[in-house]
């Protein structure tokens, strides 16, 4: 599924003046019948070519584990409290 939306992340984050514009991923593995069986998985920014087509690659591959991510796409996504 894919959803566009507004900044989900923190405000302040989306507002700062040296925020990068680039699209961000949020990936939650599920099982089969499409049930939730893991965290969400922050991937972004997306800036370029190249960030696409790895963050492309890795979600192809299946396993959707955050460590076999590209760390320049690693997007830390702790809810704050």
């Amino acid at each position: 599924m894919l959803i566009s939306a507004g900044c989900l992340l923190r405000a302040a984050r989306c507002r700062a003046p040296d925020h990068d514009s680039g699209a961000y991923l949020l990936v939650q593995p599920c099982d089969a019948d499409r049930r939730p069986s893991g965290a969400v998985i922050g991937v972004g920014p997306v800036l370029t070519d190249a960030d696409a087509a790895a963050a492309a690659e890795w979600l192809a591959f299946g396993d959707l584990d955050a460590a076999l991510l590209a760390p320049r796409l690693w997007l830390d996504v702790r809810p704050a409290r």
